[in-house]
């Protein structure tokens, strides 16, 4: 600053001197080249003193801009101008101050905005218009659109969200069931108001609680059959005891004295079978709950789909062939492979499979279809599709709940534990159909 000052007094005593010198020689000569020559420097220092002054003011105010609009890609300097090595040195720091600062702001929204694109739970930034300020991979993915630019982009997919979002505030949370890419979903919702550069705006995370509810819903089942299969156990392990012992004491008995009337015998004997046969029966129903409660954990590795759909068609080849049914086998692309636990999945297919030809006993025209292939989210699926007699709207909603069963004698455990097994694996069963036309089974990993 003292070498600015410097350059100032300095223009400004010359000016004066020049100034005075003018005068002189104005009054008391007649030196008229001269006089022209001291106005003309004059008038030059005058300009260079103003352009000086002028130079200073717009690196200052270009400091000021740069500060204003934290643009820092050039360098300042005030040499030139007369400036100390102290005061570019002051200046500068506050440049890379200013640049320290901006880049950590950079780095932290670029933190941000990683952490946020990789949160498994969906999230939504939107204002009062609808338009979207920012949205998540998990979001996108959950409401299955590759790009969404506003709230009502969602109306053909999803008109209650929209409304629920559209009418929601700030603390307000919910449960919305919807069908989005052909499943049944559970939606959990929350949604927090702030505002921003003036603006208010929503951010509503977005969480598909489907699997979750599934699970408890069969732990709950599971809890409840083994406090059933202990209390029954107890009850019936010393009836099914006591009803083989009378059964034999009371033969031994009528062989060696014959006592009892003929006829008393027999009934006693029928009835002693009946109870035996009855608590067998209850004993066998005992086993599937057990089974029902025991379900292995998943072995995963990786499979081909092609080979575990062959394993199960090759169980019920000659079934098939007997019956008249038409079986199609296909699996696309021929390589398609998932990580699952094998023996589970065929287990679940084998279930499906049997149940499928169970259905069509006695409809023409029979066909069986056992396909594999990638969902339009690249996902991995495996159809088991029948043209058997299918299963009526009433039942759709019941046939994966423990131990309820549409046909004669079934246990009603075998949909319930192929869906535990798919919920085990991170995915969905779910079934479509029209009675007496189709019913498709998918297994979506």
């Amino acid at each position: 600053m003292r070498n600015f000052t410097f350059q100032i007094y300095f223009r400004v005593v010359i000016i004066v001197l020049v100034s005075m010198l003018l005068a002189y020689l104005w009054f008391n000569t007649r030196l008229i080249v001269t006089k022209g020559v001291l106005v003309l420097l004059l008038g030059y220092l005058s300009f260079d003193l103003v352009s000086y002054l002028k130079k200073a003011n717009r690196r200052v105010m270009d400091l000021f801009e740069a500060i204003r609009y934290a643009d820092f890609t050039r360098n300042y300097t005030t040499r030139y101008l007369g400036g100390s090595p102290e005061y570019d040195f002051l200046v500068q720091e506050v440049i890379d101050s200013y640049r320290k600062n901006r880049s950590e702001k950079e780095e932290l929204v670029r933190y941000l905005e990683t952490i946020v694109q990789h949160l498994s739970v969906g999230l939504l930034v939107f204002g009062k218009d609808g338009h979207i300020e920012t949205v998540n991979t998990a979001a996108k993915r959950l409401l299955n659109l590759v790009v969404i630019r506003n709230l009502k982009d969602l109306n053909s997919t999803s008109p209650a969200l929209v409304e629920a979002l559209e009418t929601s505030s700030s603390g307000d949370t919910g449960l919305l069931r919807l069908t989005l890419t052909g499943e049944e979903r559970t939606l959990a919702y929350a949604v927090t108001e702030f505002i921003r550069k003036d603006q208010k705006l929503k951010l509503v995370s977005l969480k598909d609680i489907q699997s979750e509810l599934q699970n408890q819903e069969f732990d709950a089942w599971r809890n409840l059959t083994r406090v059933l299969t202990h209390e029954i156990v107890n009850s019936i392990t010393p009836i099914h005891s006591l009803s083989g012992s009378l059964k034999g004491l009371l033969q031994s008995e009528w062989e060696n004295d014959q006592r009892l009337t003929e006829e008393t015998y027999d009934d006693l004997m029928d009835s002693l079978a009946v109870m035996e046969r009855r608590s067998e029966s209850l004993m066998q129903l005992i086993d599937a709950y057990r089974r029902f409660s025991r379900l292995p954990k998943p072995d995963f590795k990786v499979v081909s789909v092609g080979t575990i759909l062959q394993n199960v068609a090759s169980l019920y080849k000659s079934e098939l062939a007997d019956k008249n049914v038409e079986l199609v086998l296909r699996v696309e692309p021929e390589t398609l492979e998932v990580t699952a636990d094998p023996q589970l999945v065929e287990f679940v297919l084998i279930n499906l499979v049997k149940n499928g030809i169970q259905a069509m006993d006695g409809v023409p025209n029979a066909r069986l279809e056992l396909i594999g292939e990638n969902d339009k989210t690249q996902r991995v699926t495996i159809q088991i599709a029948d043209t058997g007699k299918g299963i009526i709207p009433e039942a759709m909603d019941k046939i994966f709940v423990p131990f309820f069963s549409t046909k004669q004698g079934g246990s009603g455990i075998g949909l319930s534990l192929s869906r535990q097994i798919m919920l085990q694996h991170r995915g969905t069963l779910r079934v479509e159909s029209e009675p007496g036309v189709r019913t498709v089974f998918t297994l979506r990993f």
